[in-house]
């Protein structure tokens, strides 16, 4: 009995190291796992593709499995696993509080449909040391029933293995429905036991079996292993031994020397060699070795199939650890990163191909060095230090966590390296350290290259010359220029985030442009294209409105992968001031010009005569005092006209010298010139017919002048030498009635006529809404005004029209042929007139600047080409682009005098001709 005791105990031994050696292999290569650098850093996409490499290096029996800190899959041998949470399963939650290593129960993987016996390790963050995820891996129990089925029990011996919750992982020889089920509940008493033992269970056949039983809180800790056999069973071959050997005693007393003889040569000398030779062999390394004895042999023979069991399980725990130790080594030559195993002094025990090649030595250079060599100086002698206090203290600084360290090559040059460590131990109990290092150098220049691009990009945007600002989709603000500050008036600190800049640029009741933001970023995204935003009132720090136009595009996304959008702003504010203006100013063109036209209607309407060439006269003069008016004012930009120069251009038309102009410098408003302009025209017209300047010795005087600005403005208008006046005349002529509305009525003035006997008198006052004393250059006082000269006609000659308005061409035409010109033309088109000058030169020329949205610059060029004199009848200041092409040519203002425009064509003719 005591035997049978033994034999089971021996039995459970062997089962738990067995056991023993494949845990520890899946171990080791978790905590390989973890030590990568791709687990360290948390690089999930190169986290699965190791898992990948993994999956086709090691069995399928066995997957791998790594989770963050929230329990959720990253990477795994079984990509359809990636994204689960699996944070409520046992092992995972063990793992995740900081449990070293874990044998969780029997589970249904939610990807698989066998089941699975899982296992678990943490892993840490490398600079805060907490945990930031799990390593765990599943072992499929069909494969674990197979693998312990394969192994040789002896007869009448049952072997159970179960997980921590009494769940049946396999049971040999095998039981249908077994695997799965619950333990019965004689074993369920065992299982939470604090030490192994052997005990004797009623089962519920109603047998009674010795069983000898590891709990799960011992020796593997999370499996429960018994090994049972029958009592009856082993209690019979015990009596069955007893009575052969009786009845041999009795029956063969004659032979007991010659049958202790035979006996002990056939069932103890020649077992006994045998077992021996076979241990010899088995200590020698033939793992292949077995005991071959007869059952007859008795003892000899239990023994020998014990040792045949020994040798079968020492044989495969041996190929187990070879296949092991081979799959270790093929990760530890290939991997791409350097792997160096040291001891606990520091040296070098073994290095891989990588680490060779990173550090610039051959293997067997490194190998019984010290492992500081392939520090730079900042770690090389701290090195020693930092194992030293861990062998001391067990605190650890570098072994379990990554971090980044200084590499230093053969030649002596240095390099960042990323570092992680890990501790394990021999056969015989010495430990070793294996560092993994990577040669982070390309990734460094990569993130140094990105740095400076990310600097190079926020000051480009800060010294931007227009508004421009770069956010993330979040609404963080992370570049502004300094023009959209210094627009607005905001300061960076205002405008952290879009929604500051919403709230202050359109007004706390904006609400949906800050929904629009993110919606706004997925449609850029989207379009991956720049987009025209629109145009946008927005609010200055100063409470100003101003007028932006933005454009917006995505620019990528920063190291956390939040998306960017970089916004332009056009601001348009004074271009759209400029376009209303130009609006105004088209208004009020258009309201100035059909008044210019209504008074031309008046003009034609209430101008009275019997003569059609006085009729012509009258018309023709004021139109002229009108356009007067307009060039003065267009010269002056429409900010008023000179008073002296609207006397002067009235009076040189008409006067010699025996005109005087006295007084202070004075502009008359816009709204003012034309009516004062027609005023002067009228006094001016009178007196050509009726007084000073009808004889040759009269004399005008003309002064005006004021005693505060922004009062009346006083003008007198004295007339002397002319023909006697014998008192006001009975009957008042149109101009008279027309000088006195306009002063009176549209100027709100007042007027006073006098007529005694050496000349006209008059004198009105204007209000001071209808001039301005400021912003007037100093035009010295003319007292001399010189008349033009009266040039003859040149009968006969001819003379080339270009006007594209018809009205206008005809007026002139009929004006020249009247003098006795030849006129060509008119043509209104640029290519008219060259076909003109292609049958002969002119003798002169009259040329409209533009001609149709056409420029006369090429009928200007061939006409001084072929030595033609030319002039300008323009309604353009100065003649435009064309009179600055041509400063010789003279120009003439529309509408155009009749007498100034004959004189004009006289005076081409007569000059000398060109050349």
């Amino acid at each position: 009995m005591l035997a049978t005791f033994a034999e089971a105990q021996r039995l459970l031994q062997l089962t738990e190291d067995e056991q023993a050696s494949t845990i520890a292999g899946i171990r080791r290569l978790m905590v390989t796992v973890r030590q990568t650098p791709v687990i360290i850093a948390q690089d999930w996409t190169q986290c699965q593709a190791m898992m990948i490499r993994l999956k086709r290096e090691y069995p399928p029996n066995l997957d791998l499995y790594v989770t963050d800190a929230a329990g959720t899959i990253t990477c795994s041998t079984n990509s359809s696993a990636v994204g689960i949470d699996i944070s409520m399963r046992e092992h995972v939650k063990a793992a995740l509080a900081g449990t070293e290593f874990f044998i969780g129960g029997q589970i249904l993987p939610r990807t698989k449909q066998d089941l699975a016996l899982p296992f678990s390790i943490p892993y840490w963050n490398s600079e805060s040391g907490a945990v930031s995820g799990a390593v765990t891996a599943l072992l499929n129990l069909e494969w674990l029933d197979d693998y312990l089925a394969a192994k040789p029990l002896p007869p009448s011996f049952t072997m159970t293995v179960a997980d921590r919750d009494g769940q049946i992982i396999t049971q040999i020889p095998h039981v249908s429905n077994g695997m799965g089920s619950k333990l019965p509940d004689s074993f369920m008493s065992l299982l939470g036991r604090n030490s192994q033992g052997i005990d004797n269970i009623m089962y519920p056949d109603g047998t009674e079996r010795l069983v000898a039983y590891s709990p799960a809180s011992v020796g593997q800790q999370g499996l429960f292993t018994a090994l049972t056999v029958d009592n009856s069973i082993a209690l019979h071959q015990i009596k069955n031994d007893r009575n052969i050997a009786l009845l041999i005693l009795l029956t063969l007393t004659a032979g007991t020397a010659i049958a202790i003889m035979w006996v002990g040569e056939r069932y103890v000398k020649e077992p006994a060699a045998r077992l021996a030779d076979v241990a010899l062999r088995l200590r020698a390394g033939d793992l292949a070795a077995r005991a071959d004895i007869a059952p007859s042999a008795g003892e000899f023979a239990a023994l020998a199939d014990d040792f045949n069991a020994m040798a079968s399980a020492l044989d495969m725990r041996e190929r187990a650890l070879q296949a092991s130790e081979s799959q270790h080594r093929a990760i530890f030559e290939t991997a791409v990163d350097a792997m160096v195993v040291i001891d606990v002094a520091g040296i070098i025990q073994a290095v891989n191909p990588a680490a060779a090649k990173t550090f610039g030595y051959t293997m067997d250079e490194l190998i019984g060095d010290n492992v500081s060599l392939l520090t730079g100086d900042e770690h090389r002698d701290l090195h020693d230090g930092y194992i030293a206090n861990y062998l001391r203290t067990g605190t650890k600084r570098i072994i379990g966590i990554g971090r980044e360290v200084q590499g230093c090559r053969k030649d002596g040059s240095l390099f960042p390296l990323e570092l992680s460590i890990a501790e394990w131990r021999g056969p015989n109990g010495k430990k070793f350290f294996t560092g993994i290092m990577r040669n982070i150098s390309a990734r460094r220049a990569a993130e140094h290259e990105v740095e400076e691009e990310r600097d190079r990009l926020r000051r480009i945007v800060e010294g931007a010359p227009f508004p421009v600002i770069v956010h993330a989709e979040d609404g963080e603000v992370l570049h502004i220029s300094r023009t959209w500050l210094d627009i607005t008036g905001y300061s960076r600190e205002e405008l952290a985030t879009m929604d500051d800049w919403v709230e202050r640029a359109y007004g706390s009741g904006k609400s949906e442009q800050r929904k629009s933001v993110k919606s706004d970023v997925d449609r850029l995204f989207l379009l991956d294209k720049p987009v025209d935003e629109g145009e946008y009132l927005i609010r200055t720090a100063e409470g100003k409105a101003r007028t932006w136009a933005f454009r917006s595009a995505p620019v990528g996304e920063d190291r956390s992968g939040r998306r960017l959008v970089m916004s332009m702003a056009a601001d348009i504010t004074e271009r759209r001031d400029g376009e209303e203006r130009i609006k105004l100013l088209m208004r009020e063109v258009d309201h100035r010009a059909k008044n210019a036209l209504m008074v031309v209607q008046s003009i034609v309407h209430l101008s009275r005569s019997d003569d059609p060439v006085k009729f012509s006269q009258a018309v023709d003069g004021r139109i002229q005092a009108m356009a007067r008016a307009h060039s003065l004012l267009a010269d002056a930009k429409w900010s008023g006209a000179d008073l002296q120069r609207l006397l002067t251009d009235e009076l040189v038309a008409y006067a010699d010298e025996r005109v005087d102009l006295s007084g202070p410098p004075i502009s008359l408003r816009p709204e003012a010139t034309q009516a004062v302009s027609l005023a002067l025209h009228e006094l001016t017209t009178n007196a050509l017919k009726h007084g000073a300047l009808s004889v040759e010795e009269g004399r005008l005087s003309i002064a005006w002048s004021y005693v505060t600005p922004g009062e009346s403005l006083s003008l007198e208008w004295q007339e002397y030498g002319g023909p006697p006046i014998t008192g006001e005349p009975e009957r008042h002529g149109f101009g008279t009635v027309l000088l006195r509305q306009v002063v009176e009525s549209q100027l709100g003035g007042t007027l006073d006529l006098l007529w005694p006997p050496d000349g006209l008198f008059c004198q009105l006052s204007i209000p001071g809404d209808t001039w301005q004393a400021s912003g007037v250059t100093e035009i010295p006082a003319m007292s001399v005004i010189k008349p033009p000269v009266q040039l003859p006609a040149h009968v006969g000659r001819r003379v080339l029209v270009v006007e594209d308005e018809a009205l206008t061409a005809m007026a002139l035409q009929q004006l020249l042929e009247d003098a006795g010109y030849i006129v060509l033309g008119p043509v209104g088109r640029v290519e008219d007139a060259l076909d003109l000058l292609r049958s002969g030169p002119p003798d002169a020329a009259i040329l409209d600047v533009n001609l149709f949205g056409a420029t006369v610059d090429p009928v200007a060029a061939v006409l001084k080409g072929m030595g033609v004199p030319f002039l300008f009848c323009t309604g353009y200041h100065s003649g435009a682009t064309a009179g600055a092409l041509h400063p010789e040519a003279p120009v003439l203002g529309k509408p155009v005098n009749a007498n100034n425009l004959l004189n004009a064509v006289s005076g081409l003719i007569a000059q000398p001709a060109a050349g």
